[in-house]
């Protein structure tokens, strides 16, 4: 870490998921109108699962929706499931489904891990040097926002307890 950046860290407490998701819509928006006043770009890593979903919710929704301006946002997955986009059991289709279809966000500015027609191996390394090549950072590319849920084992981005990876 910079030894220049601080991190504030703060306990939260909500009453229900619906409080939660406007929490974290709020802040989504902050971020994201930030880092496009600094940087003229927004980076956000997505993942899936039900906690986003409620966010995705919020943010699709008339109140948020126009909070932020998709125009300079840059959408990517921290995780994904190896099946066709169009699977239930997709990340990206969760995000379309909840999010992304509902706003004004060029389809450029959208980029899903590649798991059509690749093996896992090469989509990795494909995906790495996208990431590597539109996110900036210096020496490692730094988004200004990772959405991760967590599974009721306590996964989060498909790193499950116990395995290797």
């Amino acid at each position: 870490m910079d030894p220049g950046l601080s991190v504030a860290r703060r306990l939260e407490v909500s009453e229900s998921p619906e409080d939660v998701g406007r929490a974290a819509a709020d802040l989504f928006c902050q971020i994201a109108t930030h880092s496009i006043q600094d940087r003229d770009e927004f980076h956000v890593a997505l993942s899936g699962g039900s906690t986003p979903k409620i966010l995705y919710g919020v943010l699709a929704g008339d109140a948020y929706q126009q909070k932020v301006d998709w125009s300079r946002t840059h959408v990517f997955f921290s995780d994904e499931r190896f099946v066709p986009p169009e699977s239930l059991e997709s990340n990206y289709r969760s995000a379309l489904d909840g999010l992304l279809s509902h706003v004004p966000i060029p389809s450029g500015n959208v980029h899903p891990v590649p798991t059509v027609n690749i093996d896992p191996d090469a989509a990795a390394r494909q995906y790495s040097k996208l990431i590597e090549s539109d996110v900036p950072g210096d020496p490692w590319p730094r988004f200004d926002l990772i959405i991760l849920g967590m599974g009721p084992d306590g996964h989060t981005a498909s790193l499950f307890p116990g395995s290797d990876a």
